[in-house]
């Protein structure tokens, strides 16, 4: 019995001090302080992959022949520029010479979603911008970038809140100054009675009307066959557009006058507009508006300039009469004959509750101001 108490004492003492080395004895984590990944797993997290920026392919429509000086100084370069300062998230293609769209139609396209972007013609919808249809207004503007700003600042303060709420204006484009061309003389204002002449609108008509001329509307696209078959006699169009639709062809005589610079609107459909990021936005914006717009026409009043010398040359070949310049005294009836349409204008508006006096002493400020620079 004693050697079975042994035997148990000795085990008990044994076992105690085992123990007792056990919690003496640190761990090996504990020898290496804090836990590191050798000792411990952490979960995995995958680096996220950048999602791919958005492209936004954009169909832009217009009237203009592909031959014409505003595809190649304006419209080309400006979606270029869009397009690089995007860095490719903006693609504009391009539907001209009515291709997607016949002009007069352009702005109902927009605004309906058929093309994003969209070259409108006032003259084109007669009466239905009527605030906007002092492009036109005869001898008013020294140049194309003048009438842009001017046309900028006036669609500001008078339009972007009526006629164009349901689409965002981008910008403007203003064709180089019309000069006369076709089948009958144009010197003195007694050579256009009886004149029958193209117009695209009611205030071209007008001049042509304090000419002494008859308007008759023709389309862009049948300036050509009017003046082959002799619908019209003659047209009030750019040197560049001369050239772009054949007029110079079919036409005996030109004369440089600088009647007026038609102006078109640039617009983008709400829906499209809105699906751009703010910064996408801006970046439009900022190869547009005001300064884009005046950039563009002068460099496209700069090509047109130059087509005067082609048409001079064709007129040449043909044996034609040479371009003819207006003389002081041609050039001052002229001007006092077209621009009592300045107030016909004004009083039109003003007689359908419209501020046409107040956008017309705006025009003379402006461009009195951007002249100045």
């Amino acid at each position: 019995m004693k050697r079975i108490l042994m035997v148990v004492l000795v085990v008990i003492i044994a076992g105690g001090l085992f123990l007792s080395c056990a919690e003496a004895t640190p761990s090996t984590t504990a020898t290496i302080g804090p836990t590191t990944t050798a000792t411990t797993t952490h979960p995995t997290t995958a680096t996220p992959t950048p999602t791919a920026a958005k492209t936004y392919n954009l169909k832009f429509a217009y009237h203009t022949t592909p031959t014409a000086s505003m595809v190649g100084a304006y419209f080309q370069p400006w979606t270029n520029a869009i397009e690089v300062a995007t860095n490719n998230q903006v693609k504009i293609t391009h539907y001209g010479a009515e291709s997607l769209v016949k002009a007069k139609d352009v702005y109902d396209a927009v605004v309906s979603g058929l093309c994003d972007i969209g070259l409108v013609d006032p003259a084109e919808n007669s009466g239905r911008f009527p605030r906007l249809e002092f492009d036109t207004l005869p001898l008013m503007f020294p140049d194309s970038a003048t009438e842009a700003k001017v046309w900028w600042d006036i669609c500001q303060k008078y339009s972007v809140n009526t006629e164009l709420k349901d689409v965002q204006l981008l910008a403007v484009a203003v064709i180089a100054p019309s000069n006369y061309i076709g089948n009958k003389p144009a010197k003195d204002l007694a050579d256009f009675k009886g004149m029958r002449i193209r117009t695209g609108g009611r205030t071209e008509s007008w001049t042509i009307e304090a000419l002494g001329g008859t308007p008759l509307e023709v389309d862009s696209s049948a300036i050509y066959s009017a003046l082959n078959t002799g619908l019209i006699d003659s047209a009030f169009l750019s040197w560049s557009y001369m050239l772009a639709t054949g007029a110079k062809d079919v036409s005996k005589y030109a004369t440089e006058v600088n009647l007026y610079q038609r102006a078109y609107f640039i617009v983008m459909n709400k829906k499209t507009w809105d699906s751009l990021t703010p910064a996408l936005q801006k970046i439009i914006m900022d190869q547009s508006g005001k300064d884009g717009s005046a950039k563009y026409c002068a460099a496209d009043a700069i090509v047109s300039a130059g087509k005067k010398g082609a048409i001079a040359g064709a007129f040449g070949a043909a044996h034609k009469d040479p371009i003819y310049t207006l003389t002081a005294e041609q050039t001052a009836a002229w001007k006092a004959a077209v621009t009592t349409v300045w107030n016909r204008w004004a009083s039109d508006l003003q007689a359908k509750g419209l501020p046409g006096l107040a956008i017309l002493a705006d025009l003379r400020t402006l461009v009195a101001q951007y002249s100045a620079k």
